[in-house]
């Protein structure tokens, strides 16, 4: 995925407009305890969402045989799709380990007893939180895509094969299939 579709992806566009907003609607300082819990629930969701997405990825890596990956090759859908998935998964990886260092940072300033922090912390890891779920929402659909294209390949794979055994019955049905070729047979 180069830079350019990345910047202009919609997905994207809501992280951006995220960053954008959210300073605008919150406060300049902003209490530890609250935004500790927000990001102690980013860390729940990104590691339900990363632990399954990887497992996901995992899936479509290994139920893909050779002549499905040719055929997905032939107009590069499967590299788009793996590197959607990549990127997707390191940004996961990325927002998961934002929030832990967040969530640690939100603590021990708690333990300081310093009660807040500048709004610039929570609105970065709302916008890379937004990110890492919309880019992972976009891979979702590639997956469905995926499997859109399997049952498109499965079919095919099958007229293709139904036309040859279609193509082999009516050969050996002819007189030359069933004479070996005509009269070329030694007697």
């Amino acid at each position: 995925m180069s830079l350019r579709q990345t910047l202009c992806s919609w997905d994207f566009g809501v992280a951006a407009a995220t960053l954008i907003g959210t300073p605008l609607l919150t406060p300049v300082w902003v209490s530890n305890d609250l935004v500790k819990e927000f990001y102690g629930t980013g860390i729940a969701v990104l590691s339900i969402l990363f632990s399954v997405f990887f497992a996901a990825l995992a899936i479509i890596m290994s139920s893909s045989d050779d002549d499905f990956v040719a055929f997905l090759e032939e107009d590069k859908s499967y590299t788009r799709i793996v590197e959607t998935f990549r990127f997707t998964l390191i940004l996961l990886f990325a927002a998961l380990l934002a929030a832990l260092f967040l969530y640690v940072y939100s603590a021990a300033r708690l333990d300081a007893h310093v009660k807040y922090q500048s709004r610039w912390w929570p609105c970065v890891f709302a916008a890379v939180f937004v990110y890492s779920l919309t880019a992972a929402f976009n891979a979702s659909l590639d997956s469905v895509m995926y499997s859109r294209y399997r049952s498109r390949f499965i079919l095919a794979h099958r007229v293709a094969k139904a036309h040859d055994c279609h193509v082999g019955a009516a050969a050996d049905s002819s007189p030359q299939g069933r004479a070996g070729g005509g009269g070329s047979r030694a007697i």
